[in-house]
């Protein structure tokens, strides 16, 4: 099992990727991240993993072994 964490909502696609990642028999999601507090509280909540306001906090974690990123552009 890979695990795997969302870096934002932000763009239209974060959806369909979470989707596609849930229905892969391999893949965990297990946290969400978004710069927008508000945003990442609702997104986290609705495909129900918790929010961590703290990327480092994610990044960190060694047992997060993937990200999707959904970030603007400019922060890739």
């Amino acid at each position: 099992m890979i695990r795997v964490a969302l870096l934002s909502f932000w763009h239209f696609h974060a959806d369909a990727y979470v989707a596609q990642a849930a229905a892969h028999p391999d893949i965990e999601l297990v946290a969400a991240w978004d710069s927008d507090e508000e945003r990442g509280r609702r997104g986290a909540g609705r495909i129900g993993v918790p929010f961590k306001a703290d990327l480092d906090e994610i990044l960190n974690d060694d047992s997060i072994e993937g990200v999707i990123v959904q970030t603007p552009t400019r922060d890739h």
